[in-house]
């Protein structure tokens, strides 16, 4: 029964292995080639497959094709049919197996030397794409063997019962920008092999590495650079930036640049938004794609850099130490200024002033004098004095009339001078006075104001127009400056930055009593320009808008102006130091960075300020206070 089932068996074997010498169909010129494999024990290889592989296959190839296959017999040898061409050859047998490569069949003969069939063994390694991709995206296969694998997401890739012998590895990706890679790899019987990562190689347009940012707090600037490349088809880059971090903040072109390096103005001067002057932070992120040569294509955007930039006006490059000085009343048009070291704060209501004059030592005293109608600019401050213009000797007296039912009343009373007195006082008790004459008669206005190299002087004609809205109200009829007070002499009327009244004829202006303060060039490279616009909103001119305020280095377009009507805002100034107010919101700067504005917080809104013993001094609506400055470190 036994011999029965042996017999039944040994014809099933050979029945299957007679099923399995496949072949493709053949021709009229195959080779009937003979091959032997041994085991290392030098005895055959008996029942060992034999695979035959085509050698002209591709390497983008998923598949290996096999074109023949048959089995050892019991002397070691096998037999196989070969159309002409180039073969490799697995034999294998459980966990031994031999690879022979580069097998030429001419359609006639082929030579397939002797092999010995040894322990498998284990190859393993990385493949690495570029970073915007997963390493998943590539597979690796031994060329002319039927061995693949994938690739998983960390690059790892594992090849187990690997032949024995040098072997041709390749790395392969379905992504038209890598290169098939080759690396030349050994296995070693009964041992795992690991080989050095593979980089795929990547021809499309390069991934931009190496990017960093750098912020200056003080220009609202952020520097980015990044490694270049050499790339053929590189033209030049392009940034993007988005802000925030939310999802729906999304990225959007910035610029572009041929170089390596970029400078984004995250805040910018009056107007931007966001403005250097505004207190405000942001979270950015920046990207830079290379840009190719046909200026279409680009390179992927992946790598990035991420920071938090302050608005320059938050940047404390310096500390204030306030105290309080003293209570004290203000009025509208109140004025802080020093007098010979002391503290000084103007009150003028009408024709009649008063001023109280605070000491180092903090004593204090009160003096009351009365002020021109005609000086329109009211009394103002310039080295360490109180100046006023005051008309002399009136030449003539006009009256304007209103008619009120069948009665006319006077309305005002103007007296025109040809001639005035410059007044100066250290105390607002004593007073130094200059005569000097106007070019033309018919002046009954003046405005002294400080201007780029010393006092300037304007006398117009003012007259009201009751009732008349729109109607004009001044016109200017000269202007003068003197660098002491004493000797003066024309200034030319190109040289005067003044509220222009759009409506009006050019001949006609608005010679404004508010309160304004120095203009002048503060250096090569640092001019005054415009800051901002002021709708006028008071009788009796209304509606209409002047540009009026001036700080440096925002345009050149007033660089010669030496005055500035009206005054809304204040600026003063010391030898190291800029101090601006505007709209009550104080902040400083250094001349040698005229843009750089940091804001200060006061006690209280500031009314009017100004430095005093090293330090500032600022009213606000309920007191005096005062400020030590020392830089941060």
């Amino acid at each position: 029964m036994k011999s029965l089932i042996s017999m039944a068996g040994l014809c099933a074997l050979l029945f299957l292995q007679a099923c399995d010498r496949d072949t493709v169909a053949g021709t009229n010129n195959e080779t009937h080639t003979k091959g032997t494999f041994y085991q290392a024990n030098g005895k055959p290889a008996v029942g060992a497959r034999v695979r035959v592989y085509s050698a002209a296959q591709k390497e983008t190839d998923s598949t290996t094709v096999q074109v023949a296959q048959d089995y050892v017999d019991a002397n070691g040898n096998v037999a196989l049919k070969l159309k002409p061409g180039h073969y490799s050859l697995v034999a294998d047998s459980g966990s031994i197996s031999a690879f022979i490569d580069s097998v030429f069949s001419d359609g006639d003969k082929v030579a397939i030397p002797v092999d010995t069939l040894r322990p498998t063994g284990t190859i393993t390694g990385y493949v690495r794409v570029q970073p915007m991709h997963s390493p998943s995206i590539a597979w690796v296969h031994l060329m002319r063997t039927n061995l693949f694998t994938k690739v998983d997401s960390t690059g790892f890739f594992r090849f187990t019962s690997v032949p024995a012998g040098s072997l041709d590895l390749v790395a392969v990706s379905h992504l038209p920008e890598y290169t098939p890679t080759h690396k030349l790899v050994r296995a070693l019987p009964d041992s795992t092999v690991h080989v050095d990562t593979i980089d795929l190689v990547y021809n499309g347009l390069p991934l931009v590495t190496g990017i960093a940012a750098t912020y200056d707090t003080l220009t609202g600037v952020v520097t980015l650079t990044w490694h270049d490349t050499a790339y053929a088809r590189k033209a030049g880059y392009v940034i993007y930036r988005q802000t925030g971090a939310s999802s729906w903040a999304s990225p959007f072109e910035r610029g572009y640049t041929e170089s390596s390096i970029y400078h984004d103005t995250v805040f910018g001067g009056f107007g931007a938004t966001p403005s250097r002057y505004d207190s405000a932070e942001l979270d950015l992120t920046y990207w830079v794609g290379a840009k190719a040569t046909d200026q279409i294509s680009q390179g992927p955007i992946w790598n990035k850099v991420s920071l938090h930039a302050k608005s320059p006006a938050l940047a404390k490059r310096w500390k204030c130490d306030w105290q309080a000085l003293s209570k004290v009343t203000i009025r509208n048009g109140t004025v802080l200024d020093t007098l010979l070291g002391n503290l000084s704060i103007l009150n003028v209501d009408d024709t009649m002033a008063t001023m109280q004059i605070m000491g180092k030592d903090g004593a204090s005293s009160t003096t009351r004098f009365s002020v021109p109608r005609e000086l329109q600019s009211g009394p103002i401050f310039w080295q360490g004095k109180l100046w006023m213009a005051k008309g002399y000797a009136p030449t003539a007296t006009v009256h304007d009339y209103w008619p009120i039912g069948d009665s006319v009343i006077t309305v005002a009373t103007w007296h025109f001078f040809d001639s005035l007195r410059i007044m100066s006082s250290s105390d607002g008790s004593k007073w130094d006075s200059t005569s000097i004459a106007t070019s033309k008669d018919s002046v009954n206005g003046f405005q002294l104001r400080v201007g780029e190299h010393g006092l300037v002087l304007v006398c117009g004609y003012f007259r009201e127009y009751m009732g008349v809205p729109g109607g004009p109200v001044g016109t200017l009829v000269d202007a003068m400056e003197s660098s002491d007070g004493i000797i003066w002499s024309p200034l030319p009327e190109s040289r005067i930055f003044l509220t222009n009244v759009a409506d009006y004829h050019n001949n006609w202006l608005f010679l404004s009593p508010n309160k304004t303060v120095t203009i002048r060039r503060t250096g090569e490279g640092n001019v005054w320009s415009q800051f901002s616009n002021v709708t006028e909103t008071s009788y009796p001119v209304s509606g209409y808008s002047t540009s009026t305020w001036m700080i440096p280095g925002q345009s050149v377009d007033t660089a010669s102006a030496v005055l500035k009507i009206p005054g809304l805002p204040s600026v003063k100034t010391k030898a190291n130091l800029f101090a601006i107010d505007k709209g009550g919101v104080l902040s400083l700067a250094s001349p040698l960075s005229p843009k750089l504005w940091q804001r200060i917080q006061t006690p209280e809104p500031v009314v009017d300020f100004c430095f005093w013993q090293g330090g500032l001094a600022v009213l606000g609506a309920t007191g005096l206070h005062f400020a030590t400055i020392t830089p941060n470190q």
